[in-house]
Formats: C-alpha cells, sequence, structure tokens
C-alpha cells in the first residue's frame, strides 16, 4: 500500500516473484507435524506486520544509530510491563541477563542500525520482498547455531521463497 501511493508499481514478473515467495511462505507454515501451531504462525504474522511499521518508519530515519537507541528507550518500559505479568515464571540467571544483553541490545541493535542505513537505497517495494527471506535466514542460522533440523519441508519452502525474491528483485533491477 505505501509502495503504490508512493509511485510504485510491480510488474507481472515482480508479482509472479511475489507470488512464488508467498506460496513458498505458505507451504512452510501450513498444518502439519513441522507446521508451527497456530499460534506461533499468528504471532509471526504479528510481528512480520510489526517489522514492516518498523521499515516503513525507518525509510525517513536521518540516524539509524539514534533513532535505533530511542526505539529501545520506548520500547523498554512496555518489555518491563511484560516482564512483570510473568514475574513468577522468570528465572535471572547472570549468564541469563548477559545473553539477553548481547542478543537484544547489541545484536537486534547492530542488526536495526544496519537496515536503517540500507533503507534509504532500498525502494519501499524492494525492502517488503527483502523482508520475506527472514523465515529461511533465521531457520538456516537455527540450524546452525542451534541444531535444529533441516527439513524437506523447510528445504523447498526456502527454495520457492528464495526463488521468488530472487525473480521479484531481478525483475525489478530490469525495470
Amino acid at each position: 500500500v505505501s509502495a503504490r501511493r508512493s509511485g510504485e508499481r510491480l510488474g507481472l514478473a515482480q508479482y509472479s516473484g511475489l507470488g512464488i515467495a508467498i506460496i513458498g511462505l505458505t507451504y512452510l507454515f501450513l498444518p502439519g507435524v513441522t507446521a508451527p501451531n497456530p499460534t506461533g504462525a499468528l504471532l509471526m504474522a504479528a510481528s512480520g506486520l510489526a517489522w514492516a511499521l518498523y521499515t516503513l518508519a525507518g525509510k525517513t530515519a536521518t540516524n539509524p544509530m539514534t533513532t535505533t537507541f530511542g526505539n529501545f528507550l520506548r520500547a523498554a518500559p512496555l518489555a518491563l510491563i511484560a516482564s512483570l505479568v510473568t514475574l513468577s515464571q522468570i528465572e535471572i540467571t547472570s549468564t541469563g541477563l548477559i545473553l539477553g544483553a548481547l542478543s537484544g541490545g547489541i545484536t537486534s541493535g547492530l542488526g536495526y542500525i544496519l537496515w536503517y542505513s540500507t533503507l534509504p537505497k532500498l525502494s519501499t517495494t524492494q525492502a517488503s520482498i527483502l523482508q520475506i527471506l527472514t523465515p529461511p535466514l533465521t531457520s538456516l542460522a537455527g540450524i546452525i547455531f542451534l541444531n535444529e533440523v533441516f527439513t524437506a519441508r523447510l528445504g523447498i519452502s526456502s527454495a520457492l521463497i528464495l526463488a521468488g525474491v530472487l525473480l521479484a528483485l531481478l525483475a525489478n533491477k530490469k525495470k
């Protein structure tokens, strides 16, 4: 919607690539033994929508580091409130605090800064298409770092997503 408002139009090849990627994403989340449960899939969809809104906001960010720091500061009270709701289930350890700070504060912060630095060089359409790569990239990281299992469903869906994104981006280049 935002891309159309700014005058960006998709061609047939871009729609086709996007369609192939969405088919791959849908196949990944189809009900089955290895598919995520519906609640998990709904939470991932909500996360994707939030990320899209965050990306649109980032298109106008003039200083990615300052913007990201401000976003983290504004999110901290919400995280604290969410933590208070589950306080009885929280087990705080020094290792957990260190890993949380590294993962949430440093790794995520650097990722957001990089993304906000890259956004001005991308059209809204390109940024949207690239976001579809998140599930296969996250799955690959899970396989590499967490010893998660590579499944046929993951392989097929990732191949479809990657092929669709590649087709859409290459078609965009030719325009």
